[in-house]
């Protein structure tokens, strides 16, 4: 049983194309004054592009549950591992490099970001806190997927 979309939607590869520049000319401040906050609006279309593909894995994960042709738990175990494989190994591994980088104030903050808080850190602190605030956005999936 595999919960992939049998079909792909090359537009939707275009989309995140599109919300990829906007973070990077965000960041890089190329001197062009944009009307919107450019950064803002890529993360938006990044959730709301991985919200409607995570609701079309349900929603074809529950049709093959009603169908018959897989159970509840089997499906919610291969979705599950299907996260799990696709972002933690390289979050846990990046961690770990900024551990053994030194990075400043990395090292005090830790526990928030292997327990996928960061967002709360953030919130709490009400500012960035150095380069790892940008895992905000992964702790946010990762309660999504919890909730």
């Amino acid at each position: 049983m595999s919960e992939r979309p049998t079909d792909h939607a090359p537009a939707l590869d275009g989309v995140r194309g599109v919300a990829v520049l906007l973070v990077v000319l965000h960041h890089w401040e190329v001197g062009v004054t944009f009307p919107i906050d450019r950064g803002l609006l890529g993360v938006r279309l990044f959730f709301a592009l991985s919200g409607y593909l995570i609701t079309t894995i349900l929603l074809r994960g529950r049709a093959l549950v009603e169908a018959g042709d897989t159970t509840l738990g089997a499906f919610a175990k291969a979705f599950y591992a299907r996260r799990f494989l696709r972002l933690l190994p390289l979050y846990y591994v990046t961690l770990a490099g900024l551990w053994a980088a030194d990075v400043v104030g990395f090292r005090d903050e830790l526990w928030w970001h292997a327990t996928h808080c960061t967002s709360f850190l953030v919130a709490r602190a009400n500012a960035w806190v150095g380069y790892p605030s940008h895992f905000w956005s992964l702790s946010v999936v990762e309660q999504f997927y919890l909730i």
